[in-house]
């Protein structure tokens, strides 16, 4: 579609640090770290009540799933099988790490928000579609996560503007629900 002057469409690479988490499944104990499966993550905000209901992990498994990173406040995460695509943004400092067949996305170019945001959209929901491999269960790969087609204004502080209007619609949103 048309963007307006001003603004970019680049793959999501270009803007962002896509990590996938391991593709193992551990033992999960009464207590300890918190782990974000593709079940917990159902689109809106990730809080720290959360993380109460997901699977725990031993401190040693904790370590080894957050080698790679450890899931931080005001990025995102989304998933890639299943209820694929549905992405969450993070607003707890509580540590928790990444389950299977989840991804945690870390803006680097891009305000944290919009990108949130428009990786909820119908557009980034019609490009997942395209892309998506298997036949029994879809499955979301990396690869087309980092390939998505992101558009948006170069202009750091439109960029904000935008991301401040759509976080308080969203929270009007939110708190309807």
């Amino acid at each position: 579609g048309m963007i307006p002057k001003g603004w970019k469409i680049v793959p999501l690479k270009d803007v962002s640090n896509v990590i996938d988490s391991l593709h193992i499944t551990p033992k999960y104990e009464d207590s300890g770290y918190p782990m974000i499966r593709g079940t917990e993550i159902n689109g809106g905000y990730l809080e720290s009540e959360d993380l109460e209901n997901a699977p725990k992990v031993s401190e040693r498994v904790f370590k080894e799933f957050s080698a790679g990173h450890k899931p931080m406040k005001n990025e995102i995460l989304m998933t890639r099988v299943g209820s694929y695509g549905v992405a969450s943004f993070i607003k707890t400092d509580k540590p928790f790490c990444l389950g299977q067949n989840t991804v945690v996305i870390i803006p680097e170019y891009i305000d944290n928000f919009y990108l949130y945001i428009y990786l909820s959209t119908k557009t980034t929901k019609d490009q997942i579609e395209i892309g998506l491999a298997g036949s029994s269960q879809k499955t979301l790969s990396l690869r087309n996560i980092r390939t998505l087609l992101v558009s948006y204004p170069e202009d750091g502080p439109e960029q904000k503007l935008i991301s401040q209007k759509l976080n308080g619609i969203y929270d009007v949103i939110l708190n309807e629900k």
